[in-house]
C-alpha cells in the first residue's frame, strides 16, 4: 500500500524534447467540488528531468511516476547535518556564536560528542570568545600593519549555557 501523499502527482513531457520533463505534487483543491487542483512545483536536476521525461515517453508515464517516487523518498531519507552553536548572555545582551561542528539529527552519541568538542574548545581558549575585531585605517582606508585588536568577551564557566542545533547549510 502507497503512502497517501504519492497519488497526487501531476507529470508533462513533450514527445520530442526529452529535458522537458516537468513534475508537480497536488497540494489541494481550489473549490469544494475538488475539480480545481492546485500544484506545487518538484524541484528536478536537469538529469533527472531528462531520465524521467525518456522513462515516460519510451517506456510508460506510470514507470515514470514510479521513478519519480523513488526518487522523492531518497530525499526525504537523505539525513539532514545540523551545526551546533551557543547563546550566551553577558548581562546586558545575548551573543550567539556557532562552532563548526556539523552532525547527524538523530544521532545522540554523535551529538553528545560535538557538545564534548565545543567545551573542550572553550576551556582551551580559558572561556574567551571574540566579540570584534578593530583595525586602524591610513587615508586611503587601508588598515596599518599590526594595528589589529580583538574585543574578548569572558564567558562564566559556572553558569549555564544554552545549546541551539541549527540545520547546516
Amino acid at each position: 500500500m502507497g503512502r497517501k501523499i504519492d497519488r497526487y502527482l501531476a507529470i508533462s513531457c513533450y514527445r520530442c524534447a526529452t529535458e522537458s520533463f516537468r513534475a508537480c505534487r497536488i497540494t489541494g483543491f481550489s473549490n469544494v467540488n475538488r475539480n480545481t487542483p492546485i500544484y506545487k512545483a518538484i524541484n528536478l536536476s536537469y538529469d533527472e528531468r531528462k531520465d524521467l521525461g525518456y522513462l515516460c515517453i519510451c517506456n510508460s508515464p506510470d514507470k515514470a511516476i514510479a521513478q519519480l517516487k523513488h526518487i522523492l523518498r531518497a530525499r526525504e531519507k537523505k539525513e539532514q547535518l545540523y551545526k551546533m552553536g551557543f547563546w550566551i548572555h553577558d548581562g546586558k545582551n545575548f551573543v550567539h556564536l556557532q562552532h563548526g561542528l556539523r552532525f547527524k539529527q538523530y544521532d545522540l552519541s554523535g551529538t553528545f560528542n560535538a557538545y564534548r568538542e565545543l567545551k573542550q574548545a572553550m576551556t582551551q581558549d580559558e572561556w574567551k570568545i571574540p566579540v570584534s575585531t578593530t583595525v586602524k585605517l591610513d587615508g586611503h582606508y587601508k588598515p596599518i600593519k599590526d594595528s589589529e585588536t580583538e574585543g574578548f568577551m569572558l564567558v562564566d564557566s559556572k553558569k549555564p549555557v544554552i545549546i541551539a542545533l541549527k540545520e547546516a547549510a
